[in-house]
């Protein structure tokens, strides 16, 4: 079996912003002097600061707090759902998803979490759907078209993962992962100079052929991946990706033969 070899980077916004404006002495917020409105919105930002940077332990006290006062907040279901998904309970986390939209619909980070719980069932088509419904409802979120991209890529949809990563570009140009993923989806459909073009705009020579060779290892062409994976190390000696790829390749082919 070939080992997963893409960059399968789902970025879930939740979109809840808001800044304390008012602070205790220590530089936490004084919750007291806030309006409900506010608290709200200062609890949510420092709930998603803390899931990013997998402060999950720290979380999880301050979400199942904030449900006793407010058990209908959409966000916090969402909170405590991608917290679920991050420590791998993928079906709790698909129906705390779910509690998140049936108090709101609408919530666009809600639909991109339970698409990617639904990837990472191998659900895709129902993947697509929500991650559909989450670039809907925030048309200007390159993250939401990167992972619809991905997505449609998993369906084999190549086209239609070109057409939402160049989509996220438009977006965010800046976006490596987007390119990235563009470049295999590209070499999926044949377009190798394309590939390149798509992967050089944020890789090194190096980088580029190491790409390249793990496209042609999912089209099923070991060959020209061992050659493009020792194209790399003659560029790159140190690129330590391609070295670990080309040593995976062997050792697969080796496995491949004792089984015939």
């Amino acid at each position: 079996m070939i080992r997963w070899a893409f960059l399968m980077v789902f970025c879930l916004c939740t979109g809840c912003g808001g800044s304390p404006d008012a602070k205790s002495s220590s530089g936490v917020p004084d919750m007291s002097k806030l309006t409900p409105e506010k608290r709200t919105s200062v609890r949510h930002a420092l709930i998603k600061t803390l899931l990013d940077s997998q402060a999950y332990d720290s979380a999880i006290p301050l979400i199942n707090q904030a449900l006793k006062e407010t058990p209908n907040d959409a966000h916090l279901h969402g909170f405590r759902a991608t917290i679920l998904r991050e420590r791998g309970r993928l079906e709790q986390a698909l129906s705390v998803y779910d509690v998140a939209l049936k108090f709101d619909p609408k919530l666009a980070a809600a639909h991109a979490g339970q698409g990617i719980v639904l990837n990472l069932l191998g659900q895709h088509e129902k993947a697509t759907q929500a991650h559909q419904m989450a670039t809907k409802l925030t048309p200007d979120d390159s993250s939401r078209l990167n992972n619809l991209g991905f997505s449609l890529y998993l369906q084999k949809n190549y086209q239609g993962a070109v057409d939402a990563y160049e989509a996220a570009i438009k977006i965010d140009a800046r976006a490596r992962v987007t390119f990235i993923n563009l470049g295999f989806a590209l070499a999926a459909l044949g377009q190798e100079a394309k590939a390149k073009r798509a992967f050089g705009q944020v890789l090194d020579e190096a980088g580029i052929l190491n790409n390249l060779a793990l496209a042609k290892e999912l089209k099923g062409d070991p060959k020209a991946a061992r050659n493009l994976y020792k194209q790399a190390l003659i560029t790159d000696p140190k690129n330590q990706d391609a070295a670990q790829n080309l040593k995976a390749l062997g050792a697969e082919s080796s496995a491949q033969e004792e089984t015939k």
